[in-house]
């Protein structure tokens, strides 16, 4: 990127900022396409599209020439590709496959847990019958258990590696945090509840005291939770209250988020900074899929299955 970067500054004139403005269109054309493809306006209120676009991470991170801004290109691409096989629309188009290939290139950790919620969701759609679903359903959820299982040890010996690597780093990064982590074996795994919400969260409230960008990065934090939460809030009360449950949704959004969250804490629970870019690479997804959901849950007295009208 920093190649891509010079060559643009140099053809540009030498300006980091003008270098930078291809960037900033590409970010702001993929978050209005995602809008306006979706229907979002229609569905949820603008004061909150205004606060999620208004977030330092769609204001900054992705308006350079960065990894985040591909991050947020094929986030965007593939969050409105999970909501067309939820609708039961599994054409795939070119910009998809474009999606796919930048997504293995800067982030290949995360395919993985994105092309098997498609094929549960392609699956699992039509399956009338109850067990068969459920049935589905727990073969796909043992199968992610098994695969981790079996790789417990290579992703253990990955998880060092990365530790390793910003370590290493730490002494040129001022970081404020202490790089060993991972000290046992399997710690990876048995630290991960408090992992991912460290490297989702970003900066602690001691290291936004410490520093003013810091501080603005554990608000936007505070912020995004807030937003979540609030997406959250319509489908938790018509699930435990009118025990409205749909379990193609549930588990294909519980193995997506929760397998990304997994596979991203150990390059975010060593740095507050690279914690707050690199969540940007999924943040999107997330939020397009958040908002299905509070969506789906919304109209769901009103009988609507084909949702955000794509």
């Amino acid at each position: 990127m920093r190649f891509l970067g010079g060559i643009l500054g140099s053809v540009l004139g030498g300006f980091n900022v003008v270098s930078n403005f291809p960037f900033m269109l590409l970010s702001f054309g993929l978050i209005k396409w995602a809008v306006d493809i979706l229907d979002i306006r229609n569905l949820i209120d603008d004061k909150i599209l205004l606060i999620i676009l208004s977030l330092p991470t769609f204001c900054i991170w992705t308006s350079v020439c960065s990894k985040e801004c591909i991050g947020l290109f094929f986030s965007a691409i593939l969050g409105i590709l999970i909501v067309h096989y939820l609708n039961g629309n599994f054409k795939i188009h070119f910009r998809d496959y474009v999606a796919f290939s930048l997504c293995l290139f800067f982030k290949p950790q995360y395919l993985p847990f994105i092309v098997s919620t498609l094929f549960y969701l392609r699956f699992a759609f039509g399956l009338h019958s109850r067990r068969r679903l459920i049935i589905l359903s727990v073969f796909y959820v043992s199968a992610i258990i098994f695969v981790l299982y079996l790789s417990r040890d290579l992703i253990d010996l990955y998880s060092l590696g990365v530790q390793k690597a910003f370590e290493f780093d730490s002494q040129f990064s001022n970081s404020t945090r202490d790089t060993l982590f991972f000290v046992n074996k399997y710690d990876y795994f048995s630290k991960a509840p408090m992992g991912i919400f460290i490297a989702f969260w970003g900066p602690t409230l001691t290291e936004a005291l410490q520093k003013p960008f810091q501080m603005a990065v554990y608000i936007e934090s505070f912020v995004v939770l807030c937003v979540f939460i609030y997406f959250l809030k319509t489908p938790l009360k018509k699930l435990i209250v009118n025990g409205i449950v749909n379990l193609r949704l549930i588990v294909s959004y519980s193995i997506l988020f929760l397998g990304i969250l997994l596979v991203h804490y150990p390059f975010g629970v060593f740095n507050a900074g690279s914690a707050t870019r690199y969540r940007t690479n999924y943040l999107f997804l997330f939020i397009i899929l958040l908002m299905y959901l509070f969506s789906y849950y919304r109209k769901k007295n009103d009988k609507v299955d084909t949702l955000f009208g794509c």
